[in-house]
């Protein structure tokens, strides 16, 4: 599967729509996650929605980078919001206290609520 497959972004009125594929263990395709919101963290447009609905493995590494771009974000005044996280991610997310720092919501009606706060 090609890096762009893996994830898919698309230009929306006011924020960007990122939806993650597949397999975030650590290398290629972690580092292209990181360069994607790179690319956005301090753009004029800096708000991104995050779909991890078809996500079937996320490595603390995946995991790290969201926590360092939410940072990112949130210093230039931009906004990430994670959204349709399966069950087995957000459980990682209850376990390692990240759900306290990132937001996240249930659904992408949710996340755009969100955003816009």
């Amino acid at each position: 599967m090609k890096l762009s497959d893996k994830i898919n972004i698309e230009e929306k009125e006011n924020y960007y729509y990122f939806h993650l594929h597949g397999k975030f263990v650590g290398e290629d395709e972690t580092d292209f996650l990181e360069k994607q919101l790179d690319l956005y963290a301090n753009a004029n447009k800096n708000k991104v929605i995050i779909d991890l609905s078809d996500v079937n493995y996320f490595s603390s590494i995946a995991l790290g980078i969201l926590l360092k771009q939410d940072e990112k974000f949130t210093k230039s005044n931009g906004k990430i919001v994670i959204c349709c996280v399966p069950d087995f991610l957000a459980n990682i997310f209850v376990i390692t206290k990240t759900d306290s720092i990132l937001n996240i919501s249930n659904n992408l009606e949710f996340a755009l609520n969100s955003l816009n706060r």
